[in-house]
């Protein structure tokens, strides 16, 4: 009924006697989000319809239902694991025949709330932005004809050389780049870490644990190895050298 719900909105929106959001909703359904997600919703209909019918019938029958609800979780797991491919093309598939277009899945798109800038705009200013380019092709000349700069064969090696031959000081913004292009893998790392160490400490059942406990395990699991080599009777001697403890 894709095309029959298109034309009673166009008309609608066409009749000024009545103001209305006829033409906002031709606008939201003739987008490729909402032929994804319209055709994800369906698909899952789709494989929950008989465990939907037998939990409807009077005469239910719990060993059955139990049973079909394995099957039915089993299929919903293989469609979050397997089905993306096929409801991707069945989606271009559908965008194609009704002129929709379809976007580019390599181009970035910014969050809702955030601004499509990158984030480093907060490090870089207008003017450095339109300067950049040009110290970055002397910068590269540069460091051709110098001997010192042929032994670097990495952004930490460029780095250091940098700083002690103060190169640093004359292509400043070239250095700034090196700087976050060295800082970008380790803050990259430790977020992938805590959302690791989350999974595993915070579980179905310990889904009730406050922040703060929550973070102190954290820290506990993601610097294990730090906590390893720490001396336990040196911690209770601290403790008790506090006068934390009351004996009664």
């Amino acid at each position: 009924m894709w095309d029959s719900v298109i034309e009673v909105l166009e008309i609608v929106n066409q009749d000024e006697r009545n103001p209305s959001r006829a033409g906002g909703l031709v606008q939201i359904m003739e987008s490729f989000s909402f032929v994804f997600i319209t055709k994800m919703m369906l698909q899952i209909l789709r494989i929950t319809n008989e465990l939907s019918l037998i939990l409807q019938r009077k005469d239910q029958n719990v060993v059955q239902a139990m049973s079909l609800i394995i099957d039915v979780t089993t299929r919903l797991n293989n469609l979050r694991s397997e089905g993306w491919e096929p409801l991707f093309e069945e989606t271009k598939a559908f965008c194609l025949a009704k002129c929709i277009p379809i976007p580019n899945m390599s181009d970035q798109v910014s969050r809702f709330g955030r601004s499509r800038k990158d984030i480093y705009y907060d490090d870089f200013s207008f003017d450095d932005r339109k300067t950049i380019k040009d110290q970055l092709q002397t910068f590269i000349i540069h460091v051709r004809r110098l001997e010192e700069f042929k032994v670097c064969y990495d952004l930490a090696s460029l780095s250091k050389t940098m700083v002690r031959l103060e190169r640093h000081i004359v292509f400043p913004l070239v250095y700034r780049l090196i700087e976050l292009a060295l800082i970008l893998p380790v803050a990259t790392a430790t977020v992938e870490r805590a959302f690791s160490a989350m999974k595993i400490i915070k579980t179905e059942l310990r889904n009730k644990m406050t922040d703060g406990w929550l973070n102190d395990l954290m820290l506990c699991y993601i610097e294990r190895e730090i906590f390893k080599g720490l001396d336990l009777q040196q911690i209770k001697k601290a403790f008790l050298d506090l006068n934390w403890f009351i004996v009664y």
